[in-house]
């Protein structure tokens, strides 16, 4: 499937939505820089839309956006929704989150280079 993905890259954030028909609901994922770490803020899908891809889509997106920064991406897993520990777990781990001291971790797989997106 394949939906209007918009990307909000700047010095200290960035957000990456999908447009639902609905501005009120779309659908986000949302990382800040605070000092010099990059933390994961919120993946958002409203629920009527779960179960459909989009949190792949919004994951696949901003992992090719850290890949071409060189962003490492710290995490902590809260389930606080519908889904489990073990569910959100394995679903960071298919984009490259790892256990570590500090908590969940994702670092970049390529060398930075210039990432030309709108």
């Amino acid at each position: 499937m394949s939906w209007n993905i918009s990307r909000y890259i700047y010095d200290d954030y960035i957000i990456i939505s999908i447009d639902l028909q609905n501005p009120q609901r779309n659908a986000v994922a949302e990382i800040s820089k605070l000092g010099d770490s990059w933390f994961f803020n919120r993946l958002f899908v409203p629920p009527e839309h779960r179960r459909k891809g989009i949190a792949n889509a919004l994951m696949e997106e901003l992992v090719k956006i850290l890949d071409a920064k060189c962003i490492t991406l710290r995490n902590e897993i809260n389930p606080y929704g519908d889904m489990t520990y073990e569910q959100l777990l394995a679903f960071y781990k298919k984009f490259g989150f790892k256990k570590t001291e500090e908590g969940f971790v994702r670092y970049p797989k390529t060398k930075k280079q210039e990432l030309n997106v709108k």
